[in-house]
């Protein structure tokens, strides 16, 4: 990230903590933000359209940085009887920094970017949508809604959400005949493969820790699956049935491995499913670290896990960071013929 978008960065979240905390118990500034909502409102949209609509309207709406920003600072909440309400959710980095991805990579769809208000000219959906476009600097199409009803805003949101592999699937990028759970496994390999690599400002990782979470973009998530196409395609028609064999954890590492050494891939898991299979290899690292799975496995089912263990398994919000670590390091050593210890 640039020192001209980190400033860009900084200056937006400062902008959103001026008018959303600062405000809260100084009366003075309290005054001086209800007068600017009040002239904002007034001033309306670039174009001479006024936030407030009695009437349902709905255009694609060139948004420009400076603009979005204005809007962020005076229509994301509310001045009523001296006191300021918040109408909206704090904003997450996290999205904002994938929005603004997408913006620079072009990667943007007007058509999903939508930024709507309500009657009385507050925003009631689309900030983070906003606040990418300050972050990347760049002025964007989005799906402007104004003259939304002032309840509507109960209904977003709250519909079931297509995960990251069915929009893929849909769109044409995976295959769409196959099944979601088969989409499911691509996206949620190649994003945990970017989850390892680069960090959410695009640099590269260095520590081996994954990102918290898969918060990329789509354009991002079909360059790591292509990229990774035949391994993801050989395991997933070879992964095992057993759920505790097939955890993303531990298939991502030699989806990784596969690009390089398919052969080596092949024969580890090939050796972890069954410990009798011959291979040209006689390093027991797949052995090892089968051993660790049925063990973790049989340690869950009697409810008598060890509280070290179980602090290990849980680092984050799953055990998809043990179990990436401990396949990685036993592919490694593996292909590398080392000696593979469990970290337990």
């Amino acid at each position: 990230m640039t020192t001209k978008t980190k400033n860009r960065k900084s200056g937006l979240l400062k902008a959103v903590k001026d008018s959303k905390l600062i405000i809260k118990n100084e009366a003075r500034k309290l005054k001086q933000h209800a007068k600017a909502v009040a002239t904002h409102l007034e001033k309306g949209f670039s174009d001479g359209t006024g936030f407030a609509q009695s009437e349902f309207g709905v255009e694609v709406f060139n948004m420009t940085p400076a603009e979005a920003m204005d809007i962020l600072k005076h229509r994301n909440s509310i001045v009523k009887d001296n006191t300021h309400i918040q109408t909206n959710r704090r904003i997450d980095e996290r999205i904002v920094e994938r929005i603004k991805n997408e913006l620079l990579n072009d990667d943007w769809f007007f058509e999903s970017a939508h930024v709507s208000f309500n009657q009385d000219g507050t925003i009631i959906d689309g900030q983070h949508t906003l606040a990418g476009i300050v972050a990347a600097g760049k002025e964007a199409p989005v799906l402007l809604k104004t003259g939304c009803r002032n309840k509507s805003v109960q209904k977003i949101d709250v519909s079931r959400s297509r995960t990251t592999g069915q929009r893929l699937k849909f769109s044409g990028a995976f295959p769409m005949d196959e099944s979601d759970v088969s989409s499911k496994f691509r996206a949620d390999i190649a994003g945990l493969i970017l989850r390892s690599t680069i960090s959410l400002t695009g640099k590269k990782k260095k520590n081996g820790k994954l990102e918290d979470r898969s918060w990329y973009s789509d354009k991002q998530v079909i360059a790591s699956h292509n990229e990774h196409k035949a391994g993801i395609n050989y395991f997933l028609k070879n992964k095992s049935p057993k759920r505790g064999f097939k955890k993303i954890g531990l298939m991502a590492p030699l989806v990784l491995a596969f690009k390089d050494n398919p052969k080596k891939a092949k024969d580890f898991y090939n050796r972890f499913l069954n410990p009798n299979v011959k291979c040209d290899s006689r390093n027991t690292s797949p052995i090892r670290l089968r051993n660790l799975v049925d063990s973790v496995l049989r340690l869950k089912a009697s409810k008598e896990i060890d509280g070290n263990l179980f602090g290990k398994l849980m680092e984050g919000r799953s055990e998809v960071s043990f179990w990436f670590a401990e396949a990685t390091r036993a592919v490694e050593c593996f292909i590398n013929n080392k000696t593979y210890t469990p970290n337990v």
